[in-house]
């Protein structure tokens, strides 16, 4: 999971393979077009917990993978960029 996200920072496409096998709406400009890195990109609804810092350019980005809901949530500190997962007890 991990591999794809930084697959699609070094394209500068989020969703490089739309519209051709995935559904979008026509746009007079490409939303998904990446016009600089981010300092984070998040993905969620992933079987595990997961980060790694990548440089690119000169500039670093945060890649993290969430888990679902049901294995807990992942907290992020905005002024240094560390994550950490807290696990939900069982209701």
């Amino acid at each position: 999971e991990l591999d794809i996200m930084q697959d699609h920072l070094m394209f500068n496409h989020l969703a490089p393979c739309c519209p051709a096998t995935l559904a979008s709406l026509p746009a007079p400009k490409d939303c998904l077009v990446l016009d600089r890195m981010p300092n984070m990109y998040i993905a969620g609804g992933m079987d595990d917990y997961a980060t790694r810092t990548i440089k690119h350019t000169k500039q670093s980005c945060k890649l993290v993978t969430v888990p679902k809901l049901s294995r807990g949530i992942v907290l992020v500190n905005l002024r240094n960029m560390d994550t950490m997962l807290v696990h939900l007890p069982s209701i």
